[in-house]
This record gives structure tokens, sequence and C-alpha cells, in this order.
């Protein structure tokens, strides 16, 4: 993750390979529950998180409901495939939390953002 290089508008999910030693106790804390998004060869396509970790600054919290967060690897971005990648992690949700809403913020910039946020 800390080598995934994402080009404007993402930019700002770019990690910075010096503070790695920083994130990598974030993303094994069990009580951030990250999780990774494997393909069938086992390749790291992404990560979700469930919790605290996946609200945004500015969000509206008020409803209960649990949070994702979901990072795809840079050079998928843009292929198609966010609903897939949404599909699988509200599985996710459900079964390992049995959460009755999901809630997930999505970056307006995002070009399949309206469509991603429908599942």
């Amino acid at each position: 993750m800390v080598g995934w290089c994402y080009g404007f508008p993402y930019d700002d999910y770019n990690l910075d390979a010096d503070k790695s030693h920083e994130i990598s106790p974030y993303l094994v804390d069990p009580k951030n529950d990250f999780w990774a998004i494997l393909n069938r060869q086992g390749e790291l396509e992404g990560f979700c998180s469930f919790g605290a970790d996946g609200q945004a600054s500015g969000g509206d919290y008020s409803a209960k409901a649990l949070d994702i967060g979901i990072g795809i690897r840079s050079d998928l971005v843009g292929r198609g495939r966010g609903k897939q990648y949404a599909q699988a992690v509200a599985e996710q949700a459900m079964k390992k939390h049995r959460a009755q809403q999901l809630r997930v913020m999505i970056a307006a910039f995002t070009s399949g953002h309206k469509k991603c946020g429908q599942t």
C-alpha cells in the first residue's frame, strides 16, 4: 500500500514511504478492523476497514450504522470494479458484524461514486 502511487485527483491517498513504520502497526491493530481484498491468485487488490476508520471529516454520523472504508490498488482504479469491491466488502460486513445498516463515504470526484454507492 505504501508503494501505491495515485495520480490526481486521488493523490491525497498516497502514503509516505518514510512513515511506513507508523502505518503498519495501525493497519494490523485489531481495533481498526482492516481486511485485505485479495484476487483469486492471492494478490492484494485493496483493503477495507469497518468502524471509525471508515468515517470522513464532515460526514453525518448521527444514524446508527457500520462505517466502511475501502482502498483499491492504484493501478486498478478506474477499471469499473468499484461495485464488485463494494458488494464483496458489504457481504463481509454483514457476515462479520451482522450490521443492520452500512455506511460508506465516497469522494464525489470519483467517476463511479454514484453507481458504487447504490449497491
